[in-house]
């Protein structure tokens, strides 16, 4: 797998590195929680989704997630994209939503940077080296 073109600047490594120490000090008081099993299987689904073949809500639900990971780098999320979704796929952005909001996780700590790398691959080509 090809790494990302553009890696992540020292000073926006840094600012990362920062707010995720603050999260884990949240964490710590017992102010963030773990994602849930049902969380997990909700985000899946989505992931799921992003990887149909293509289709103008499919890319809304990959913008979701990739905004989520990097906005800077991958674009941010348009929230009126939500009213193209069905409901159930609105529920279950709602729930990834709320999960991101309490758990303060980027997916890669909740273990999906591989799925995150391929998304980047599929919706976003011109972020990758050229073997990909």
């Amino acid at each position: 797998m090809a790494a990302l073109k553009y890696p992540i600047p020292e000073l926006a490594r840094r600012e990362v590195e920062e707010f995720r120490a603050q999260v884990e000090e949240a964490r710590e008081r017992g102010e963030m929680r773990e994602a849930t099993r049902e969380e997990h299987a909700v985000l899946a689904r989505l992931i799921d989704r992003a990887f149909r073949p293509y289709s103008g809500r499919d890319k809304y639900v990959a913008d979701f997630l990739l905004a989520w990971w990097n906005a800077k780098a991958c674009g941010g999320f348009n929230l009126a994209e939500l009213w193209g979704l069905d409901a159930a796929t609105r529920e279950d952005v709602k729930v990834v939503l709320d999960m991101i909001c309490r758990c303060g996780a980027y997916p890669d700590t909740l273990g999906y940077q591989n799925e995150f790398v391929l998304l980047v691959h599929r919706w976003r080509p011109e972020l990758c080296g050229e073997d990909f």
